[in-house]
């Protein structure tokens, strides 16, 4: 039994009001411990006032090693705010993850596993992150 591609597309452009998915207790405080997290988050990002002008934040060790490999001169005070930054990132990814995760327990417990993660899938390609491993 096939299902016509047509109706497919036309159920697809459907649009949802805003209210039919109303936010549960969990999906909110999850959201609001986002928040907090994400604030909190904020104090690991690196100082830069102490950057020349020409200074660069490397986005990993491995894009420093390549910029010093190229010719470039990588200042102290840009190496320390780059490792600082990857610090900053790596919490901010985490919270985010964590968010994605609970967000999907609450809202998507019951789907079939093989369609939420296409879904999960499909939401971080469109964001350009990695989908979560553990939802």
């Amino acid at each position: 039994m096939a299902i016509d591609p047509q109706v497919i597309a036309r159920v697809r452009a459907i649009r949802l009001p805003a209210s039919a998915l109303l936010a549960t207790t969990a999906a909110q405080r999850a959201v609001d411990d986002a928040v907090a997290e994400m604030a909190a988050a904020q104090q690991l990002r690196p100082d830069t006032s102490a950057l020349a002008d020409n200074d660069e934040i490397y986005r990993s060790p491995m894009a420093i090693v390549l910029a010093e490999l190229s010719g470039r001169v990588v200042s102290e005070p840009a190496r320390r705010a780059s490792e600082q930054m990857t610090v900053y990132r790596v919490r901010c990814d985490d919270v985010r993850s964590s968010l994605q995760a609970a967000l999907a327990q609450e809202y998507l417990a019951n789907m079939a596993v093989q369609v939420r993660d296409r879904l999960l899938g499909k939401i971080a390609t469109s964001t350009g992150r990695m989908p979560p491993s553990d939802v």
